[in-house]
C-alpha cells in the first residue's frame, strides 16, 4: 500500500475518498451458532471503533473481570449496539422457526435462525428461555427474570 501511495498519491487519495461512500454493515454464519457482524468502515473510523472496545475491556479485565479481552470486546460491541446492560440480556426482534415438541418437550430437532441457518435445538432453547426436559442445563433464573418478553 506504502508503494501505491508512493508512486501515484493523487489516485491513491481518490480510492480512498471513493471507498467511502462503499462503506456498510454485513452479517455472516460462522461454525457453532456463531455470527460475524462486519463492519467496511473509512480506516479512521474503524481504529476508532476498535480502540474503545479494546479500551473498555481492558479497563473490565484490571477491574477483576474473568472473561478473556475478546469476549469483553465482544460483549462491549452488543451492549453499545443494543443499548442493553449485559450482552446477555440483548432485546432483539429475531425469527426463530422450530417444532413445538423441540421447544417444549424431548425432540432434538434442529432450529432456524432467520438470517443465519440452523442451530442446534440447545441454543435454540437458550434464545426462548425455554430448555429441555432432560439433559439442557436450566438458564439460572436470575437471567431468565432479566430476560425480555419472547412473544410465540
Amino acid at each position: 500500500m506504502r508503494l501505491v501511495i508512493g508512486i501515484d498519491p493523487d489516485h491513491a487519495e481518490h480510492m480512498a475518498v471513493e471507498a467511502r461512500h462503499h462503506r456498510g454493515v454485513s452479517i455472516a454464519a460462522a461454525p457453532d451458532a456463531m455470527g460475524r457482524l462486519c463492519a467496511t468502515l473509512p480506516a479512521d473510523q474503524a481504529v476508532a471503533c476498535f480502540t474503545a472496545l479494546d479500551g473498555q475491556a481492558r479497563g473490565l479485565r484490571a477491574d477483576g473481570d474473568a472473561r478473556t479481552i475478546n469476549q469483553l470486546m465482544a460483549d462491549t460491541l452488543v451492549e453499545r449496539l443494543t443499548g442493553q446492560t449485559r450482552a446477555a440480556d440483548v432485546a432483539a426482534e429475531i425469527g426463530l422457526l422450530m417444532r413445538p415438541e423441540t421447544l417444549f418437550a424431548d425432540e432434538d430437532t434442529p432450529a432456524v435462525l432467520a438470517g443465519y441457518g440452523p442451530i442446534p435445538p440447545g441454543i435454540a432453547r437458550t434464545i426462548t428461555g425455554h430448555t429441555k426436559v432432560v439433559g439442557t442445563p436450566p438458564v439460572h433464573p436470575t437471567r431468565r427474570r432479566r430476560r425480555p418478553t419472547r412473544w410465540w
